[in-house]
């Protein structure tokens, strides 16, 4: 009786094998280097950032009800101000004491300010700032408010569109 001895027989299944353990390791090795250098992308992060903080002082410190423990509501009389008297951008002067005090003019960094005011339905109440531009990143910050007037018991819910380039 001759036994023959085949070492061949399981020579796919171990290329098999090792060309998938190869390939994984590869994968996982890009998948690891890209996460890498994520944190030096240059991109929007910073401005969104800044865009969310700015939306949030203005809302809770400048444009809040009097003596109202509510987050979300403002009242309309200080919104109309603000709109008209401290994001005005032919105003210079009081556009960037509006921008030194939300943090967003120094010497280090130079942000621009736009505030929009617009209904339910899309439908824009107010609009305030300099023109927004076409080639450079953008953040933007969208609020849902309530908007009092306690002398006409006006109320109407809107969103508050922050945006800082």
């Amino acid at each position: 009786m001759k036994i023959y001895k085949n070492d061949d027989a399981l020579m796919s299944i171990d290329y098999v094998a090792g060309i998938s353990i190869f390939l994984i390791t590869v994968i996982f090795v890009f998948q690891f280097m890209y996460g890498l250098f994520i944190p030096f992308n240059v991109n929007s992060d910073g401005v969104t950032l800044s865009a969310d903080r700015v939306s949030t002082v203005i809302i809770e410190r400048y444009l809040n009800v009097d003596k109202s423990k509510d987050v979300g509501t403002i009242d309309q009389g200080k919104l109309y101000y603000f709109n008209d008297v401290k994001l005005n951008s032919s105003n210079y002067t009081e556009y960037k004491k509006i921008l030194k005090e939300v943090g967003l003019f120094s010497t280090e960094i130079i942000y621009d300010l736009n505030m929009s005011v617009t209904r339910l339905d899309d439908s824009i109440m107010n609009q305030s700032g300099p023109s927004l531009p076409n080639d450079i990143d953008i953040g933007q910050t969208k609020r849902m408010v309530l908007i009092i007037n306690k002398s006409t018991d006006y109320n109407e819910t809107a969103f508050i569109e922050v945006r800082v380039w």
